[in-house]
């Protein structure tokens, strides 16, 4: 056909605007963060056997028995956006955020019988060994998952 011979390829455009190498770096950079972020798909935590509502438990202890709660280590104003936009309470926590709420964790301890009596405290003395329970496997599985934040990330929280 006439003409299809001017008509440059996507290729052949890119390497031409691309003849700096130093352009030509940048796009590859760019190129390669784009697929890393296609493969780090959100993803829910695993089934958790209780209410998601556990987790308000947990932070009451934490803040009880410990002084902090894993909602200070939020980022506020991107929290609060989210909250007022899905209709929710969320937590939007950044890598670096992630990483200092999961150093204040190592330091939790969450024994069974000191849970059981913050629990009855909390609820009264029905199902007081399920619900500590509850609140240890939700202490457990926020820290598997603060472990797996990625530097450059955020993880978002809501729970309910």
């Amino acid at each position: 056909m006439a003409g299809e011979d001017s008509v440059p390829s996507q290729q052949s455009a890119i390497d031409a605007v691309c003849a700096d190498a130093d352009a030509r770096e940048e796009i590859d950079r760019v190129v390669k963060q784009t697929r890393r972020l296609e493969l780090e798909r959100p993803r829910q935590l695993e089934t958790f056997g209780w209410s998601g509502w556990v987790f308000n438990d947990l932070e009451m202890y934490l803040e009880n028995r410990n002084g902090f709660t894993y909602s200070k280590f939020g980022d506020d104003d991107a929290s609060r956006q989210l909250s007022k936009a899905r209709g929710s309470d969320w937590l939007v926590l950044p890598a670096a955020s992630a990483a200092e709420l999961r150093a204040a964790l190592d330091g939790v301890t969450c024994e069974a019988g000191d849970m059981k009596t913050f629990f009855s405290s909390e609820h009264g003395p029905d199902n007081v060994a399920e619900g500590a329970a509850a609140v240890q496997a939700a202490l457990t599985i926020l820290k598997t998952w603060l472990a797996e934040v990625s530097p450059g990330s955020v993880r978002l929280m809501s729970v309910g």
